[in-house]
This record gives C-alpha cells, structure tokens and sequence, in this order.
C-alpha cells in the first residue's frame, strides 16, 4: 500500500510539469474542470484512456489523470486539490490559505468521531471551509457507509446527503469541484435515480454563512485557513463574539473555531484541523477560555513533523475534538507521524483558565507530568522578573564598540544570544564586528539592567536538543561594569527579590525535567515571555535534593 510520502513524490512530479502548462491554454479552474468532466465520464473506478477521443489533452495532463484513476476517492480528491492549489498565483494561494487536509489527518478525525458519537453523522454536518472537499468527501464516505444510509433507497439517500451536507468557501472554483467531487462519492445513486444531488454548498466566508443553522449543527469538521489577520480585518469583524476571541496579531483559523462553537448544538462534536500555536499562545488566550467554557476538549493528536504533510506547506498542526456544553475533564493525547501512525500520550487534564496548555509531546513527558505535578512556583515567586533585551540590532542608533574605547565613561557590555551557553556566560571585553562587545549610553541608561540575572536565548531551533539555554549573569559582572544592555534575541530574568541567586536558578532552568516541562508548554520554537511566566518550578527548599538528582547540562 502506498503511503503520504509515496503519494507526495509521484504529485510532486506531475505537479511540475503541469504547472508548465498553466497559463498557455488553461487557467487552473479550467484545467481542474477538464479533469473532472473526464473523470466523470467512466464508471467506476476510471478506465484508462477514457475521453481521450473526446478532448486533446497534453501528455502531461493524460499522465496526471491516469495516476489519480489509480487511487481512492479520498486520495483522489485531496490531491486534485492540491493541483489547483499548487497552479495558482503564489499571492493568491497565501492570502486564501489554499491547503488542504490530507487523508492520513481526515481519517484520524473522523475515527474518533465515528467511535465517540457515531449518531452525530446523521445530523447536520458543516464544513466552513470546504474548498477542494478534501474534508467533505471523506465525511461523506463514512456516512454513507452507515447502516441506516445502506438501508435506504437510493432517492432517500440523496434527499438526505442534500438535507445534511453542508459547505462553504469563498473560492468559487473550489466549491464547484467540491460538487463534482460529492457528486462523485453518489455516482451510484445518481446513476439509478437519474438526477444529481443539489448540494448546500455556498459561495460565501465561512465566518459568516449558515446562520440558519446556528446552534442546530450536530459535527463541524474543518481544516480552516491559516493566516494572521490585520488590525482593519479584526476592526471590521460583524460577529462581537468572534471579535472578543481577538488579542494581538491573532490568526483566521482562530476564527472558524470560535465559529464552530457557534454552529454546534448542545452535545454536537467539532474535528478540527489547525496549527499548534493556539495551545499556548498569548494571542489565543481568549480562545483557549471560551473553548473551555463552551466544549470540552476530548482529544488532541499533535503533528509535529512539518514537512511533508501539508503540500505546499511547512506546518506543524493538531487534531482536536471538542463536545459541545460537555464539562471538561481529561483530554487524551496523541502523535500522529507523517505517514499516519498514531501513538497514544495518555489523558492530561487541561487548564481551565487562558493559560497556556501542557500537553505530553512524546512518551517519556508522562514521567515529567507526574514529577512535576506538585510544583506550583513561578519564577516571580522567586523574585525574578522576565524582559527581553532592549537592544534590536538593525535599528537601535547607540553606538557600539568591538572593543572598550579609553576615553568612553558611559558604556556597558552588550550581551548577544551567541554569549549564552548552558551554564555558563561567554561574553568576552574583546567582541567581533558581527557582534560588538559594548555599547555607548551616554544618551541615556534606556534598557541598562544593573542587578544579576540569568540570560536565556530567545531563539531555539527544532534541531536543538534543548529549548532552555540559560546562563547566570553574577553580582561580580554587574560590580566591574555598572550594569549591561542585552540584544533583543536575549531574554533577562533580573533579579529583583530573588529567593535563590542568579547561578542556582540558571542550574535549575538548565535542568532536563524544567526544559521538558517548559516544551511541553511553548507553541514554537521561539521561547516566550508569555510562556515563562506560566512556567510551574519546585519549592525551592526541594531544590538541593532536585538539582543534585540528574546530571546539569
């Protein structure tokens, strides 16, 4: 059997080549249409060759379409999609958000469906954000593989698929290969009856359609557009509820979420497709309560590998189910590899407030959890607080200096992320031209920090083995110098009250139990003030026997 990946080289050839043809004699919607009507042509499954008499294709195109005949429909339809997708204008598809969900996340998703709240596909199904039916026609092939839609006429089956199936989309393109493509999840009944399904599908923002079906819908599946939003799209929102789950630069898909909530009915389910980042960041935190106060969040499988799932795309994302007006209580926890394999995580209990969520990322944080479970200080418990460097390198107009000039009073030391190593600070008198060791503050002590503190690098990658690098910045350093100035990639914890000094608290930041906990908190890469703020520590008379327990990095 083929995999994501196998499917993912193959598209990836014919892709090429037909995005040479785009623009000569087809427009992509075109082109994609062409297609359908020849795949519409044969029965099932498609017969090589079929309507080649008909049409003068392109060797490339005859290629492209005899490798889809060899697929599912669910496969078929995704990457019939994806071709769409892939031709259009780059601008185009950034703004749309045109990507779509592959099989190996459909099929997790409604497995869970199918299992929790089977009943549920009976009801009203909407999908918001239907483009491409990469989510609809897998919905659509579990529902009519039901033994209440086997057991009905092929007229009654089609008069219920018209009464229950819902989608919408602003592209109209995407919607009328959307109906093509339901239409051909119903070629039988089609065939029999004579008559073809008159879809609710609407050419309209999700965000905004189906008020007709507010708190009547019974499951909303989706995989929304993921893009940031600007302040007059925010400003300009209809919808006060949707508008109130805004903070910062917040995010579309942030959006359809709150608007599932919206559409379900009490005990209805939501399967939703999204990035990572609402879990924990500062800009969801509206959302996160609202989820809480609305649903219970049931399950939650993390995909953490980026590449090579979303076509197009390098995006890390997570599966969640919610059951509307149900109280929350342990969400179970999953992985999902890029070729489909799930490995279960254990049941956590989420936060029931706006902060950010702790959820295992990997077998052994189950260990890490319970370690950690009585843990209930924070760093301002320990009397530090939490800045960023106040130097940005490309715009700050303060001088800098390789080296301490002679007749210089008013200068400090600049500290770079570069000096922060585990355990142990680097920053030398003697600095490089890239990365200056002193910077001038004869204008003004903006950003100088003159107590001890602990350095930590604000910018990690997924390659490094750590997400907490910290270093201890000592009374002695700040006595020599009169204090220091960091760069905007450094974050300071300065301490104000500090219950334990400065090389102890760097010793038990750099620790693999805190670096675990805290990843299993963050929603990137970057480390976030945000995130540290949350981040739960031991009493610090537990500290001695804590530390000396496992190796320091």
């Amino acid at each position: 059997m083929s995999s994501h990946q196998d499917y993912l080289r193959a598209f990836s050839s014919h892709a090429q080549t037909l995005s040479r043809l785009n623009g000569k004699q087809r427009d992509p919607s075109s082109l994609i249409q062409e297609i359908l009507e020849c795949w519409s042509c044969s029965e099932e499954p498609l017969e090589r060759g079929i309507c080649e008499s008909e049409v003068s294709w392109e060797r490339a195109v005859t290629d492209f379409l005899t490798w889809l005949q060899t697929l599912d429909h669910e496969n078929a339809a995704y990457w019939l999609g994806c071709l769409y997708a892939h031709l259009l204008p780059a601008e185009q598809r950034k703004h749309q958000a045109v990507y779509f969900t592959p099989p190996l996340l459909t099929e997790p998703v409604l497995w869970r469906i199918r299992n929790m709240a089977p009943k549920v596909l009976l009801g009203h199904i909407v999908d918001p954000a239907c483009g491409g039916a990469a989510f609809l026609v897998p919905v659509l092939e579990v529902v009519l593989r039901l033994p209440a839609l086997k057991a009905m006429s092929p007229e009654a089956r089609m008069s219920h698929v018209e009464k229950h199936i819902h989608g919408a989309d602003i592209d109209p393109h995407l919607i009328e290969i959307t109906r093509r493509l339901l239409d051909r999840s119903m070629a039988k009944d089609i065939r029999v009856t004579g008559q073809f399904p008159q879809w609710d599908l609407r050419v309209e923002d999700g965000l905004n359609a189906f008020d007709d079906l507010n708190g009547k819908v019974d499951l909303v599946v989706s995989n929304p557009p993921y893009r940031k939003l600007i302040r007059t799209e925010i400003e300009t929102l209809a919808d006060q509820r949707l508008r109130s789950l805004c903070a910062g630069q917040f995010n579309l898909y942030g959006l359809f979420m709150g608007r599932a909530l919206d559409l379900l009915r009490p005990g209805g389910h939501a399967g939703l497709v999204t990035p990572m980042s609402y879990l924990s960041g500062k800009t969801f935190s509206h959302l996160r309560s609202r989820l809480i106060a609305e649903a219970a969040v049931t399950d939650l499988a993390l995909v953490h590998q980026k590449g090579g799932v979303f076509y197009g795309a390098e995006q890390d994302a997570v599966l969640t189910i919610l059951h509307k007006g149900a109280k929350q209580g342990q969400a179970r926890i999953s992985a999902i590899s890029k070729d489909g394999k799930s490995l279960s995580l254990g049941a956590v209990k989420i936060e029931d407030q706006d902060m950010p969520w702790v959820l295992p990322r990997r077998s052994e944080d189950l260990a890490v959890l319970q370690e950690s479970s009585r843990w209930h200080l924070s760093l301002k418990d320990y009397g530090y607080s939490i800045r960023v460097g106040n130097l940005v390198n490309y715009r700050d107009p303060r001088p800098r200096h390789v080296e301490r000039p002679p007749d210089k009073a008013d200068i400090v030391p600049l500290l770079w992320d570069s000096h922060v190593r585990a355990g142990a600070l680097r920053w030398t008198p003697i600095g490089t031209k890239e990365r200056p060791s002193w910077v001038e503050v004869a204008n003004g002590a903006q950003g100088v920090i003159c107590r001890p503190a602990v350095l930590i690098q604000r910018v990690s990658s997924p390659e490094q083995s750590k997400r907490l690098v910290c270093a201890a910045l000592s009374g002695a350093f700040i006595k020599e110098h009169r204090g220091f100035i960091a760069e905007n990639h450094v974050i300071v914890l300065e301490a104000i009250d500090p219950k334990i000094t400065p090389e102890r608290l760097a010793q038990l930041l750099n620790h693999p139990t805190v670096d675990r906990l805290f990843s299993m908190r963050a929603s990137s890469t970057n480390v976030s003030i945000y995130e540290l703020q949350y981040l739960r520590l031991p009493d610090v008379s537990a500290l001695t026997g804590f530390i000396g327990a496992a190796e320091v990095l």
